[in-house]
């Protein structure tokens, strides 16, 4: 084996672990976008409050998410990414069901629009969520408030 071999090896090692961790963030950031998505519904189901946190919902499921793993802005965009698709997936299942049972075409004919503006509100707050939630988390704002002073 010559030392050219040896070093293609380990380079491919190498690549296969670091396949194998960004699959592993992957994973774990749709897993708390999952999460996100749980926390933004079930700011839509509490009776009275839900008027004030119903639009606020993907913001405040991205920033649960986001404070899990810490989210950096590649995660958050996953995290909103999650949270946006299956946000828009369940109005648009719930659309098509009471247009279904409505027997109403102008409902049935709207859903695609509404499900298409969740789908962006719910990216974009989402991912701004996240975003903010794993910068808090980490305390860099609070590093750079105190004047750089670094804190061990």
């Amino acid at each position: 084996m010559t030392v050219s071999n040896s070093l293609q090896g380990s380079d491919a090692v190498m690549e296969t672990d670091a396949r194998s961790a960004f699959s592993a963030s992957v994973g774990r950031d749709i897993l708390a976008g999952l999460a996100g998505v749980a926390v933004a519904v079930g700011c839509l189901l509490i009776p009275l409050v839900h008027l004030v946190t119903g639009p606020l919902a993907p913001l405040i499921g991205g920033w649960f998410a986001g404070t899990r793993v810490r989210a950096r802005v590649g995660d958050g965009l996953i995290i909103g990414a999650t949270i946006g698709i299956c946000l828009a997936l369940l109005v648009g299942a719930l659309g098509e069901a009471l247009g279904f049972l409505l027997r109403q075409p102008t409902v049935q004919t709207a859903v695609p629009a509404i499900a298409g503006f969740v789908l962006l509100y719910g990216v974009l707050m989402g991912m701004l969520g996240a975003i903010l939630g794993g910068h808090l988390e980490r305390g860099e704002g609070a590093r750079r408030t105190a004047g750089h002073r670094h804190e061990p």
